[in-house]
């Protein structure tokens, strides 16, 4: 039997994305790969809190939005899973999502980090084409395990590792924590991954971010300076 892996989603805004990214999740995690679901309450929208009654799940209830990497970094230290799996609440993960990225995982001795396929993403390694139909998208995937500098889309590790490294830096509110923690990961002489057999839609608004430029540039400062990056 495979590892227990830990999903760690963070629930805010959107509630129709997140109730359909709950359900695609069910319906598409395999019941003999075990798992948990952690629910990280952002401060979330009250229909979402609605929907996640009486589910399976663990909830962590935050007073008000504590961002993105504390968020993850709350989920990460109660999970009981061997890996983790960070889920934003507006991806649809494909049939027997888990079970593929845990192969991918498992391939090789070094890797860290590994993400998935996906429509819209800065990783030119993660992005395929797709149509996408109410919650089943028609996708090419290039079938393979490709090496790559960042892993971005549905990140996972393990937990081990993630304490290895320190977690994610909570300086980050939203944006660059990924990049940062991949940063980290390789540092600590792992390899990353994305997995290209294996695909989750990303329901993704454009005009986020325009409503999230100043925390974005703050971000890449941050960023910028603390791994002698300059030029992003």
């Amino acid at each position: 039997m495979k590892k227990l892996t830990s999903v760690i989603i963070l629930a805010y805004k959107e509630p129709e994305k997140f109730k359909k990214m709950f359900r695609v999740l069910i319906n598409n995690t395999n019941e003999k790969t075990p798992y948990e679901i952690i629910i990280v309450n952002n401060q979330a929208d009250q229909e979402i809190l609605d929907f996640l009654k009486d589910k399976n799940i663990k909830i962590i209830h935050n007073k008000k939005n504590l961002g993105v990497a504390k968020g993850y970094n709350q989920g990460a230290k109660i999970a009981t899973g061997h890996y983790l799996a960070f889920l934003n609440s507006d991806y649809y993960m494909m049939d027997n999502w888990l079970e593929s990225m845990i192969d991918c995982f498992e391939h090789h001795p070094q890797v860290g980090l590994i993400s998935t396929c996906t429509n819209w993403t800065a990783n030119s390694n993660e992005r395929v084409d797709c149509t996408f139909n109410g919650e089943t998208a028609v996708v090419e995937l290039p079938n393979d395990y490709k090496e790559s500098k960042y892993a971005i889309a549905c990140m996972f590790t393990t937990k081990k590792i993630l304490e290895e490294v320190g977690w994610f830096d909570e300086y980050y509110f939203v944006h660059w924590e990924d990049l940062d923690i991949n940063e980290a990961i390789k540092k600590a002489g792992y390899k990353i991954f994305v997995n290209r057999k294996c695909f989750g839609y990303h329901d993704f608004k454009i005009s986020k971010l325009k409503a999230r430029e100043k925390e974005d540039l703050k971000g890449r400062i941050y960023f910028q300076n603390k791994w002698s990056k300059k030029g992003w």
